[in-house]
């Protein structure tokens, strides 16, 4: 799976991404309200498509953009956890 993503939103409150799995194309998107503004690395989009591409088969999640090495170190234990809880889960290289 690769998660392609915009350099900057329009808009401060709105962030966007492209996922691609395959063949399959999919846009995600997320707002908050105006007092809130998202930060600009792209740790979410990461976070949702893994479980997604655990799902299909494993191998290779790739998001294009800033992503802190803490939270990269985390996904093994995080995919340790869901693959106690699903034994046909596949673990992913996630990459950034």
């Amino acid at each position: 799976m690769r998660i392609i993503t915009p350099e900057r939103s329009s808009q401060p409150q709105s962030s966007e991404a492209e996922f691609l799995l395959n063949d399959a194309s999919f846009k995600v998107f997320s707002r908050t309200n105006e007092v809130a503004i998202l930060s600009g690395n792209k740790e979410s989009f990461l976070a949702s498509g893994l479980l997604s591409c655990m799902k299909s088969g494993g191998g290779q999640l790739t998001v294009e953009g800033e992503v802190s090495w803490q939270f990269l170190a985390g996904l093994s234990t995080i995919q340790d956890i869901y693959c106690s809880w699903d034994s046909s889960l596949r673990r992913v290289d996630a990459t950034a």
